[in-house]
């Protein structure tokens, strides 16, 4: 009853060797057959084989519509594959969202790298671009779908500012996530098809694939061909007839189409955009933010000096950063600063160096005390706020309520960053100022 599996016949012999008296084997294996299976198996197979043959329940899903619930999962593909350079084999990771109701893959994604929260997060955006916000995810324990992002603890992540109800498998049980199913048709009828098909592991590739690298990498497709014939392959399996629970033989693409009652559009992909990039905390310093040994700026920073904000950008396209304060508001979008060489700097190059010097001393400028302006301008800048607030009181501006990931992506898409959008505006001269809006009231 261990996990070393030892036979009866040498559990016999050395119990023997200590007591040399005892009945005779036959006695031992007729009293091993009495012991129950599920102990059996506990005790020489371990806690997960064990859950895996437990009963579980057999749910119909006539009860719930597409979209309501998304199942997600990784799997790594038996098959190799050439990396982007076309230097090694390798066997990629599979990301998948399939809905509950209709066994459809909504969203897929191919990655060379283990999986993660930023493939999850990506390919649950893909999903929801194409096929709208789904009510709940039914996700594994992976650290990876234990991500800040999908918390439903904490304010500001990915699936409560979406609404998106979070449910997690039951650890180290298969049946709980139908999409290990998929798996198994997807590994048959799918990785299969290619020579360079390996098995689960070494003990089981096949003879004609035990080469050397070199051989298998000759053989190989290369990751666009592969993704191609993948992309062909589940368009396949969305329309095949399926005989899964609750199918009536019909193909996941009519089902998720017969109970599809509410689809979830977002319209702003922006917004989703930033809702499913990456973010980390940083300190903002004098050239910016850095991220992966890059300073990103804009003017708008240097505000916020010394202070910790929150950097969000997409894995994709690290060229630019949204950058929020902690309370989750928009501050800019910064660009990556390029590094000038040592010689040959350009007069560009210090053009733009002195500009950002110049906002730096605007800063000084417009938060300068009162006590160093003349008095004739400090009534006259007073008079200008109070006027320019009576023009707001009047003007009937009702206030829009936008979800914050849409307010913020609104602010972040904006070009011009400039004081213009201050309510007075510079105040190097607040005279001709005061005259110009004296004479709109004219």
């Amino acid at each position: 009853m261990t996990q070393q599996k030892r036979s009866v016949r040498l559990c016999y012999d050395v119990t023997r060797l200590e007591y040399p008296h005892i009945p005779s084997r036959k006695a031992f294996e007729r009293k091993v057959k009495t012991i129950p299976y599920y102990a059996i198996l506990y005790c020489r197979e371990g806690p997960k084989a064990f859950n895996d043959a437990l009963p579980y329940m057999q749910r119909s899903k006539l009860d719930i519509a597409s979209n309501d619930v998304w199942f997600s999962d990784h799997h790594l593909i038996d098959v190799f594959v050439k990396n982007a350079e076309g230097t090694r084999a390798v066997r990629p990771w599979l990301t998948v969202f399939f809905d509950a109701r209709s066994n459809r893959v909504v969203s897929f994604l191919v990655r060379n790298a283990d999986p993660n929260a930023t493939a999850v997060k990506k390919c649950l955006r893909l999903g929801m671009e194409q096929s709208g916000v789904p009510n709940e995810v039914y996700f594994d324990n992976g650290k990876d779908y234990r991500s800040k992002s999908f918390s439903m603890d904490y304010p500001m992540s990915l699936v409560n500012q979406l609404g998106i109800k979070t449910i997690y498998a039951t650890k180290y049980h298969g049946q709980a996530k139908t999409v290990e199913r998929f798996f198994g048709t997807f590994t048959n009828r799918f990785s299969r098809r290619f020579k360079t098909y390996t098995g689960c592991n070494a003990k089981i590739r096949s003879e004609c694939l035990q080469i050397s690298d070199k051989e298998i990498l000759a053989q190989a497709p290369t990751m666009d061909e592969f993704v191609k014939l993948l992309s062909a392959y589940i368009a396949e399996y969305n329309r095949t007839p399926n005989s899964g629970v609750d199918m009536n033989g019909k193909s996941p693409d009519e089902v998720y189409f017969e109970n599809l009652e509410v689809k979830q559009v977002v319209s702003d992909l922006d917004a989703l955009r930033l809702l499913c990039g990456n973010s980390e905390e940083r300190t903002v310093h004098k050239n910016g933010v850095s991220i992966k040994n890059n300073n990103y700026f804009h003017e708008k920073l240097l505000y916020h000096l010394g202070e910790r904000v929150i950097v969000v950008y997409d894995p994709d396209n690290i060229d630019k950063m949204a950058i929020f304060d902690m309370n989750n508001r928009a501050i800019c979008m910064a660009e990556a600063k390029i590094r000038t060489p040592f010689r040959n700097t350009t007069e560009e190059d210090y053009i733009k160096a002195d500009k950002e010097k110049k906002k730096a001393r605007a800063i000084v400028r417009e938060y300068k005390p009162t006590r160093d302006a003349d008095i004739h301008e400090i009534i006259a800048r007073n008079q200008l706020t109070e006027a320019a607030f009576r023009e707001d009181g009047e003007s009937g501006v009702i206030e829009r309520v936008l979800p914050l990931a849409a307010e913020n992506a609104a602010i972040l898409k904006a070009t011009d960053y400039s004081e213009s959008s201050r309510r007075i505006g510079k105040e190097d001269d607040v005279s001709a100022t005061l005259l110009e809006f004296y004479q709109k009231q004219a």
